[in-house]
């Protein structure tokens, strides 16, 4: 299997507000820039352009040997995150109240989605409707907000309480992904092929997609192994700013979405 994490370099960052400073001495983040996520160019052969191109590599006779964004698709990427950037920021400089920053974290996964379909629309990707191999797995790395955001749309539907006690019995069965993935469990928010909360997805279910045919993405799947998963991330540094966030508003991050939302149950 091939995959490459999809992110824009050279994307400024200015005055990332106290808390991100705070993170950068504190933790790495460099303010003044947000960069694209490192590709590992040992393994895909990938670099990046010199005029803000972004390049991703999976090499196979069936697709294209680079997934590029030009300089002036890149500029539009950038544009997109800046926005999910300055929303977050707005968020941080409101009272710590999950109230008070609602309407500009909802703005920052608008902008967040808003990239996500500009680089697929200069990229068109295989996956559709119905086609949730993606749905079977446990995602890592899931901000206290993304884990609210999503528990407040599911308590907005009928079966609330059942949903979340089936968080809660997953989260017992921990395992590393490719061994998660290969028992095919469900994600609890999967109904009829589809995601019951499909617009509070976390950013980890956000970036998932295929470029070969979807069905090589089932482990079952006799090409399973040749499959080709772009992941359409953003920089590091609006991860950080969503935990950074998170920690301001009392809310927990986690590990993987299972034992995160099992916290909320």
């Amino acid at each position: 299997m091939q995959e490459a994490n999809l992110g824009v370099p050279g994307i400024g960052a200015p005055g990332l507000g106290d808390e991100l400073h705070k993170a950068a001495r504190d933790g790495g983040l460099r303010p003044g820039g947000l960069g694209g996520v490192a590709i590992d160019d040992d393994r895909l052969g990938g670099e990046a352009g010199d005029e803000g191109e972004h390049v991703a590599n999976r090499l196979t006779s069936r697709v294209p040997p680079t997934i590029t964004l030009d300089a002036a698709a890149s500029a539009e990427a950038k544009r997109h995150l800046d926005a999910m950037l300055r929303a977050l920021q707005d968020a941080l400089r409101k009272p710590p109240r999950w109230e008070a920053a609602r309407d500009d974290i909802e703005r920052a996964f608008v902008a967040y989605d808003a990239y996500i379909a500009h680089v697929v629309s200069r990229h068109p990707m295989s996956c559709r409707e119905t086609c949730t191999a993606c749905c079977h797995d446990n995602p890592r790395g899931v901000s206290g907000v993304e884990l609210q955001r999503l528990h407040q749309s599911i308590l907005s539907r009928p079966g609330a309480g059942s949903t979340m006690m089936r968080f809660a019995q997953l989260a017992t069965q921990r395992g590393d992904p490719a061994t998660w993935r290969a028992r095919g469990i469900p994600c609890p928010l999967l109904k009829d092929g589809r995601c019951s909360a499909y617009v509070a997805r976390p950013v980890a279910c956000r970036a998932f997609f295929a470029i070969t045919p979807p069905e090589w993405c089932s482990p079952g799947d006799e090409r399973h192994d040749e499959r080709v998963n772009p992941h359409i991330e953003p920089p590091a540094v609006l991860v950080q700013a969503l935990r950074v966030l998170s920690e301001r508003l009392g809310l927990a991050n986690a590990d993987d979405l299972h034992s995160g939302m099992a916290r909320l149950a």
